[in-house]
């Protein structure tokens, strides 16, 4: 499996491939960090950038015809935008999306 960073800053150790496309927009990003947007209008707002793309053609565009892990580098039961996607994709695609702790 090829790991590809959803991140919007993927750290500088990170040997996979990076799909921009996924992750949210940087002010959204920096708005919840810095407290000035809460979880949820975060979800709100990254749902109505999910919902106004093709997710199925970026995530099949990153992953090449190979088989894939979506990563972000959030620690496990943190929010974060990867549980949003998980959901569209389940939702939206009806495709099986699994959280891998590593």
């Amino acid at each position: 499996m090829i790991p590809v960073s959803i991140a919007r800053w993927t750290p500088s150790w990170f040997k996979g491939e990076c799909c921009l496309e996924l992750s949210p927009q940087a002010t959204l990003l920096s708005d919840y960090k810095s407290g000035i947007v809460s979880e949820a209008e975060f979800e709100e707002r990254y749902t109505k950038t999910l919902n106004s793309m093709d997710v199925l053609a970026a995530v099949e565009k990153a992953a090449g015809g190979r088989d894939i892990i979506l990563c972000c580098f959030e620690k496990p039961g943190t929010f974060c935008h990867r549980h949003i996607l998980s959901r569209h994709l389940r939702e939206r695609y009806n495709l099986d999306v699994r959280e891998l702790w590593l």
